[in-house]
This record gives structure tokens, sequence and C-alpha cells, in this order.
């Protein structure tokens, strides 16, 4: 039963993932909606070189994801860093998404989707090795 459960929590963690794409990630003071495909595709790596580390939550996420069956253990760690990384987002006062300069945001609900499919992730792997550790399956 806990493998089934653990199954269903990383169908669901990815399943969101993609439905937060299709979501608003988070509004800008001047009333601009970021859709999170676009915060994904064109923010995400940019913010990097400008010290904005929340986007590698994706690349964490993913390879949680690839190591689930895999490395319990790596997968829970992984997982967790991207949480971390996620939530820090929460930590900016403003994005730098204008050739203007930054401007001050709220988090829309593409957002906290993001957030529940990286959550759902940490508790599938925190029940699968919980389990392969006891030797239940």
């Amino acid at each position: 039963m806990p493998k089934n459960l653990s199954g269903l929590l990383v169908g669901l963690s990815i399943i969101l993932f993609f439905v937060c794409l299709t979501l608003t990630a988070f509004r800008t003071s001047s009333n601009n909606d970021y859709p999170a495909w676009f915060v994904f595709v064109f923010f995400g790596p940019i913010s990097l070189f400008l010290l904005y580390p929340t986007w590698l939550a994706n690349v964490f996420l993913l390879l949680s994801w690839t190591e689930h069956s895999h490395n319990l253990s790596k997968c829970l760690t992984y997982s967790l860093v991207a949480l971390i990384l996620a939530l820090s987002f929460l930590l900016y006062k403003k994005v730098p998404i204008t050739d203007t300069g930054s401007e001050t945001f709220s988090v829309a609900s593409g957002y906290w989707v993001w957030i529940l499919s990286i959550a759902l992730q940490v508790l599938a792997a925190a029940i699968n090795l919980t389990y392969s550790s006891n030797g239940t399956q």
C-alpha cells in the first residue's frame, strides 16, 4: 500500500507541475501577469545570472522524479532542496522582469500549485524511504 500511495503522489506531483504551467505564477506591481510557462522558459534561466536561484527548484524536482525508483535518499534530498529553493522566492521583494529594472510582485495560483507539486514529491519520497527502510512494501 505505501508503495502504491507513493507512486500516486509522484503522479499527482507531475500532473500538478504541468497544470501550474497553465496558470499565472506572479503578478507585478504594474499589474502584468506572468504565466508559469513564461517564467519557466524565459525568466527562469535568465534569473540564474541575476542571482535568483529559485528556478533551480525545477532542476531538483526533475532529478527527484528520476531518482524515485532508484536512489530513495537522493530522491528525498533533491525534493527537499527543490522545496526550499521554490519557497525562497517568497523572500524576494522584487523580481527583475523588465528591461527598466525590478518590480514588486505578488505570487499567484500557479506558484502555489507549483509548491504543492513539489510538496507532494517530498511526501512521496519520504513515504518511499520510510517504508523501504522498514522493509515494508
